[in-house]
């Protein structure tokens, strides 16, 4: 018979406040590709973007996104998961507000929205 190594029971406050957090920060990648997906057309129609490239402006959000999950994973075992969730969380926070208030293209940009990707992909779960 197999055994769970957690004992039954409820979860506690502290669980279910964890389980918000993590997803939280899955919903923010998630509404961050639907966001980058409505706004392709207009994307590719400033920047005069071919089919090709507007498969290479949504596919590089991927491999950033596999490129930091992997190293988040690695920095996590080494310094801790709990503290790169909140570096993470506070460098993605500050990148965004900056992004929010900024008057021209500079914060718009692709090293400026690169910036923040650190950020947002080191909060992802490990297993996610």
């Amino acid at each position: 018979m197999h055994q769970s190594p957690l004992p039954a029971g409820n979860a506690t406050g502290r669980a279910w406040l964890g389980l918000a957090v993590l997803c939280l920060v899955v919903t923010a990648t998630s509404i961050d590709v639907f966001v980058l997906l409505l706004a392709l057309p207009e994307i590719a129609h400033d920047l005069h973007a071919t089919a090709v490239e507007q498969l290479w402006i949504t596919d590089v959000y991927g491999f950033m996104l596999v490129g930091f999950m992997i190293t988040a994973g690695t920095l996590g075992d080494r310094i801790g998961h709990r503290r790169l969730l909140m570096t993470g969380g506070a460098v993605f926070a500050t990148a965004s507000v900056i992004a929010a208030f900024s008057k021209g293209p500079c914060c718009s940009s692709p090293p400026a929205r690169c910036s923040g990707s650190p950020g947002r992909h080191s909060p992802r779960p490990p297993s996610a």
